[in-house]
């Protein structure tokens, strides 16, 4: 999928996002603390998840291998796109629905964004203290007269609730965290988010909220996560686009981690690219060994998070977001 990448090319230009990376020293990455995506363990003093690793690849890329070259920065969905139009970060890796209003304006903002590849697939589940979250599963909350449903704002998930519920029944928070700590404070009894939020780990970690609970079967949305950057700069979109790319070719291909120097090489960038490909699957893997080692426990690779080829594709279809 990648073309004649023996092209010789020309190095990025002196004022690119590229170069003012390495120049600095350091990516800055955007993520959002959560099981599976972007959780610090304190026992090892490290970070793991799949949003951090995919900036420890971008990292990896720009830096001839040197993958720890990364600030980490915790941004919530209230502020993430003014962070990133502001420079505060580089790229936003943490778990944003790619949308075609957020490509192209977003008026809260006053800019679009360019989105790289969709890394995880998920969309809006309802779960809370029974019975309210099955309740809010079936849609039916004539059951539960009292039902409260808390929404992070900012989310896609507002207008989609909306639509499924009258305004009495929902309860906006200002971003997810304060929207799993509903049900511990007593704000809301059900909960209104993407089934990566939902888990009894979150729940726990996040919410604080160790009683009863139940999670809905049905799925209200789709919502392809996908990194972003600004749309200033098309070579450094370029650049997190295919990194992302290569880390599904690679598992393609039945090419493994340890099997790194079978990616190919890369003139397009110039000298400090030439191994870009490498690098990337030598610092993560490819995408089902990032998979297996964050996500698989919390949410179990099925659908279209599977490779798009048989016996699970193929997958054509438009990425939602209209």
């Amino acid at each position: 999928p990648f073309g004649n990448t023996r092209t010789v090319g020309e190095s990025p230009p002196e004022d690119s996002t590229l170069t003012l990376i390495r120049r600095r020293g350091k990516l800055r990455c955007g993520v959002r603390p959560q099981f599976g995506f972007a959780h610090f363990n304190s026992t090892t003093g490290q970070w793991d998840g799949i949003e951090v690793d995919y900036c420890r690849a971008i990292a990896a890329a720009i830096f001839n291998g040197d993958y720890t070259k990364v600030d980490l920065i915790e941004v919530w969905s209230s502020d993430r796109f003014h962070a990133l139009k502001n420079s505060e970060v580089d790229v936003l890796c943490r778990t944003s629905t790619a949308t075609m209003q957020r490509d192209v304006y977003l008026p809260s903002v006053g800019s679009g964004f360019t989105f790289a590849l969709t890394t995880f697939f998920d969309g809006l589940t309802f779960a809370g203290i029974p019975p309210y979250g099955s309740c809010a599963d079936s849609v039916q909350p004539g059951e539960c007269p009292d039902l409260k449903i808390c929404v992070a704002n900012g989310t896609t998930y507002v207008d989609r609730t909306y639509q499924l519920f009258s305004d009495e029944f929902v309860v906006i928070k200002r971003n997810i965290p304060a929207a799993l700590q509903g049900l511990a404070n007593g704000d809301c009894n059900a909960i209104g988010t993407a089934m990566k939020d939902l888990t009894n780990e979150s729940i726990r970690e996040f919410g604080g909220w160790e009683g009863e609970y139940e999670v809905g079967t049905h799925i209200y949305s789709n919502e392809p996560f996908t990194p972003l950057v600004r749309q200033d700069d098309p070579l450094f979109a370029s650049l997190v686009y295919w990194v992302i790319s290569a880390t599904f070719y690679a598992e393609e291909q039945g090419i493994t981690q340890a099997q790194s120097n079978k990616m190919p090489v890369l003139s397009l960038l110039g000298d400090n690219y030439f191994l870009m490909f490498r690098h990337v699957i030598e610092a993560v893997g490819n995408y089902g060994e990032i998979y297996e080692r964050n996500l698989e426990r919390f949410i179990p690779r099925s659908g279209a998070n599977e490779l798009n080829s048989a016996p699970y594709g193929p997958q054509l279809f438009v990425r939602p977001g209209l």
